[in-house]
C-alpha cells in the first residue's frame, strides 16, 4: 500500500489525499500522537498491517493544537489526513482536518422520550468511557453526542452537547470495524447527506439559563459600549453647558443620558446575578424547574381535558355513522352471496354429475382389464408352482445321492483315520528304536516318510465382521474391566500378524473364552517340543514328515474365516529360532489373515525367553474374571448364548497415516520397526472397538512395552 502525502503545506489538497483512521494515544506538551490503523476507501476500512512500515519509527503521526483538540481524551478514534512533517525530531508526517469518529452502540426498541430520559437523567451504563459517542435508535435514526461521566459511574449528555443533538439517518455501510490492539470498536462515519432535523435535548434550567443569557445581553458587546456612548454623551453636554450657563435643554439631555446609563448598567448586572444565581445556586435552580413543571404540568392537564372530550365527541359521531354505513354494506353483501352461492350450487351439481359418469365409466373400464390381468396371471402361476415342484422332486434324488456319496467318504475317512494312528504309532516306534541304536549303528537305509497325519476338520461358520466381535468382547459379562481390556488387546495383536506371548494362571481360561467369541469350535492347540526348532518344524512333525495341526489350521483359513492356535510351553523349544520366523511370516502377509497363533509358557524366566522379550509382546493375564465366573460359563460360552458366527478379518488395512499422532506419543528415538507394527495395532484396533481414544490408549500399552524390552 502507498500514501500519498505531501512535503510541502502550499501543495496540500484534500481531494489528493487519502482519509485515515486511527486513536489517539497520548498529549506531551503542545503536540500529541495518532496511532494510525486502517485507511478508508469506498469499501469501508482497509486494515493497515505493519503501520511502521508506512509511518516509520512507531506508526505514529502527530497532531499540532492542543487548544484546539483539548476534548481529545485517549482511545478516541480520529479521521485524518497526513502530510510530512518539517517539525526537527518529530514523526515523519503530521496529521491534518482531523475528524472525531464517534463509538457505535445500538440502543434497544423504545420512544424517543425514553431514549432522552436514558442519556440525559439516568445515565448509561453501557461502557465507562466518556466521550464521543453514536446511539443507534429506533427508525433506523443515529445521534451523536459528547458523554460525561457522572458521580455514580453512569454517562451522560453534556449540557453542551444536549443543546444540539444531531441526527443521521442510518445506513450500514457507514459502520465500520476498528481495532486497537488492545480492544475493538465500532464507530460510525456520519455523513451530510444524511444528516436530519437536530434535537435540543437541554433541560428547563439550562434553557431559562439561555433566555436569560440572550436577555441580558451577556454576550453581546453592544450593551457595554451603549452604556460607554451615553457615559460620554453625558460629559460632552455637561461640558458645554458649564461653558455656557444658561439654556434648559442641553441639562434635560444630561440628565436623561445619565439615568439611561444608569437604568442599562442596573438592569445588567440585575440580569448578571440572576443568570449567575441560576447556573450555580442549585436552590434557585431547584425552584425555577419545578415553577416551570407545575405551569407546564397545569397547562399539559387541561389541554388533555379538552383534548379527551372533543376526542370522545368525534370518536362517538363517527362510530355512528361507520355502524350505519357498515350495516347497509352488510345487507347489500349477503345478497349478492346468496346469488353467487345459488349460481354456483347449480354449475357445481351439473359438473359432479359429468364427473360422477365419467368416473364410473373409468372405473369399469379399469375393473375389466384387472379381471383379465389377473387371469393371465394365474395361469403363469400355476404353470410355476408345476415347474417348481418338479425341481423340488429332482433336487430332493440328488440330495439322496449326495447323502449315500457322504456316508461312504465318512467310511473312507475312518478307516484313513485308523491307518494314520497305526503309521504314527509305528513310526514314533521306529524313531525310539532309532535313538537308541545311534547314528553309528543304524546301517540299513531309511525308510520313506510319510505323508499321513491327523485329519482335523473345522466347522465352516457364518462369518461376521471384527467390529460385531468387538462388541461382544465389551458386553463379555464374565470378565472383569482388566479382562475385557486384555481381551481386546490380544485380539488386536492377532489381527495385526502378531505372535504375543501370554503369561499367568488365567491365561487357559482366557484363551477358551476368546476362542468361544471369536471363533467357536475353530481352536487347535499345540505342544511345544524339544524337536520344534525352525520354523518348517511348525508344519511338518521332525523325522516322519507327518503335516501338523498347524498346517491343517492354516489350510482351513485359507477360506477367510478365524482359526486361533495356541503353541503351549515355548520354553522347551528352540524358540529363539522359529518364533521371530514365525511372527515376521504373520505380520508380514504371508499367511492366512484368519490364522491367529498365540503362545503361552510355562517358566517365565527360562534362558530361551530371555532373548524374545524385544522382538514380541508379552500379556500378564491374571485377575481377569468376575466373581463366579466359572458357574456363569457353562450358560455364556455355549449355544444360544453365543452366536455360532465366526471372525472376518477382511483386508489388510494399507493405509496408516492415521496414526501419526500415536506415534509421536513415543518419542523421537522410536524405532521404524516399532513405528509401523504400532500404527498398524492402531487401525485394527479403530475397525474392531469402533473407538479412537480407547484404541489409542490400548496400543500405546503394547508399544510402550516392545520398546522397554527392546532397549
Amino acid at each position: 500500500m502507498t500514501v500519498d502525502v505531501k512535503a510541502e503545506r502550499s501543495a496540500f489538497a484534500v481531494a489528493d489525499l487519502k482519509r485515515f483512521v486511527g486513536h489517539f494515544v497520548r498529549w506531551q506538551g503542545p503536540y500529541g500522537s495518532i496511532a494510525v490503523v486502517g485507511q478508508l476507501n469506498q469499501d469501508g476500512l482497509e486494515a493497515i498491517a505493519n503501520s511502521k512500515r508506512l509511518f516509520p519509527r512507531d506508526g505514529l503521526v502527530e497532531i499540532q493544537g492542543v487548544n484546539q483538540h483539548g476534548d481529545f481524551h485517549p482511545g478516541d478514534w480520529v479521521e485524518f489526513d497526513v502530510v510530512k512533517n518539517t517539525r526537527y525530531r518529530a514523526p515523519a508526517y503530521k496529521a491534518l482536518h482531523l475528524k472525531r469518529l464517534p463509538r457505535f452502540v445500538v440502543l434497544p426498541e423504545s420512544t424517543l422520550s425514553m431514549y432522552r430520559d436514558l442519556l440525559t437523567r439516568e445515565g448509561w451504563s453501557g461502557d465507562a468511557r466518556p466521550g464521543f459517542w453514536a446511539f443507534h435508535l429506533a427508525g433506523d435514526t443515529v445521534i451523536v453526542v459528547e458523554l460525561e461521566a457522572g458521580k455514580d459511574g453512569r454517562l451522560r449528555v453534556s449540557r453542551t452537547s444536549a443543546r444540539e443533538v444531531k441526527r443521521y439517518h442510518y445506513a450500514h455501510e457507514r459502520v465500520i470495524h476498528v481495532n486497537s490492539g488492545v480492544r475493538s470498536d465500532e464507530v460510525f462515519i456520519a455523513s451530510i447527506d444524511s444528516e436530519m432535523a437536530s434535537l435540543d435535548w437541554s433541560d428547563d434550567v439550562d434553557h431559562i439559563a439561555r433566555v436569560v443569557n440572550s436577555l441580558a445581553g451577556m454576550n453581546d458587546p453592544k450593551v457595554s459600549e451603549i452604556i460607554r456612548w451615553l457615559e460620554l454623551h453625558q460629559e460632552v453636554i455637561t461640558d458645554r453647558v458649564s461653558a455656557a450657563s444658561d439654556g434648559r435643554e442641553p441639562v434635560i439631555d444630561t440628565l436623561r443620558s445619565a439615568a439611561l446609563a444608569n437604568r442599562l448598567r442596573a438592569d445588567y448586572k440585575l440580569m448578571e446575578v440572576y443568570l449567575t444565581a441560576v447556573l450555580h445556586d442549585e436552590a434557585v435552580r431547584d425552584v425555577v424547574a419545578a415553577y416551570v413543571r407545575e405551569g407546564h404540568g397545569a397547562e399539559r392537564a387541561k389541554l388533555r381535558s379538552e383534548l379527551s372530550v372533543e376526542i370522545a365527541s368525534e370518536k362517538a359521531r363517527r362510530l355512528a355513522q361507520l355502524l350505519a354505513e357498515l350495516e347497509v354494506e352488510r345487507t347489500e353483501g349477503i345478497s349478492r352471496i346468496e346469488q353467487e352461492l345459488e349460481k354456483y350450487e347449480a354449475a357445481g351439481l351439473s359438473e359432479c354429475d359429468v364427473r360422477l359418469k365419467d368416473t364410473e365409466r373409468a372405473v369399469s373400464s379399469r375393473i375389466q382389464a384387472l379381471e383379465a390381468s389377473v387371469s393371465e396371471r394365474s395361469d403363469q402361476l400355476e404353470r410355476q408352482i408345476a415347474e417348481q415342484v418338479q425341481t423340488l422332486m429332482d433336487i430332493k434324488a440328488e440330495v439322496a445321492g449326495v447323502e449315500v456319496e457322504r456316508e461312504e467318504l465318512r467310511a473312507e475317512a475312518e478307516n484313513a483315520q485308523t491307518q494314520l494312528t497305526d503309521v504314527k504309532g509305528e513310526v514314533d516306534r521306529l524313531l525310539a528304536i532309532a535313538e537308541q541304536l545311534g547314528p553309528t549303528m543304524i546301517s540299513a537305509p531309511q525308510p520313506a516318510v510319510s505323508n499321513i497325519g491327523i485329519g482335523r476338520t473345522f466347522p465352516n461358520l457364518p462369518k461376521v465382521g471384527t467390529a460385531v466381535k468387538g462388541q461382544l468382547i465389551t458386553r463379555q459379562v464374565m470378565l472383569s474391566d482388566k479382562g475385557r481390556e486384555l481381551l481386546q488387546s490380544l485380539a488386536v495383536m492377532l489381527l495385526s500378524g502378531e505372535l504375543p506371548i501370554l503369561v499367568g494362571g488365567d491365561a487357559t481360561d482366557l484363551l477358551r473364552v476368546a476362542e468361544s467369541i471369536i471363533c467357536p469350535g475353530r481352536f487347535v492347540s499345540i505342544e511345544a517340543d524339544p524337536t520344534l526348532i525352525s520354523l518348517d518344524d511348525l508344519w511338518a512333525r521332525p523325522g516322519s514328515g507327518v503335516p501338523t495341526l498347524l498346517a491343517a489350521a492354516a489350510e482351513a483359513a485359507k477360506d477367510g474365516g478365524a482359526i486361533l492356535v495356541v503353541i503351549r510351553g515355548v520354553e522347551r523349544s528352540g524358540a529363539r529360532f522359529w518364533m521371530p520366523a514365525l511372527s515376521e511370516v504373520l505380520r508380514s502377509g504371508g499367511l492366512p489373515r484368519g490364522l491367529f497363533v498365540c503362545c503361552t509358557i510355562h517358566e517365565p524366566e527360562h534362558d530361551e525367553l530371555r532373548v524374545l522379550r524385544g522382538s514380541v509382546p508379552w500379556l500378564e493375564i491374571t485377575n481377569v474374571f468376575s466373581p463366579g465366573a466359572a458357574l456363569a460359563g457353562l450358560s455364556l460360552l455355549v449355544p444360544p448364548r453365543i452366536e455360532l458366527e465366526m471372525l472376518d478379518p477382511g483386508e489388510m488395512p494399507m493405509d496408516l497415516s492415521e496414526a501419526s499422532s500415536l506415534v509421536l506419543e513415543l518419542g523421537e528415538n522410536l524405532s521404524l520397526d516399532i513405528a509401523m507394527r504400532s500404527a498398524r495395532m492402531f487401525a485394527e484396533a479403530v475397525t474392531l472397538l469402533g473407538d479412537t481414544e480407547l484404541a489409542q490408549r490400548i496400543v500405546l500399552k503394547v508399544a510402550r512395552q516392545l520398546v522397554m524390552n527392546s532397549n
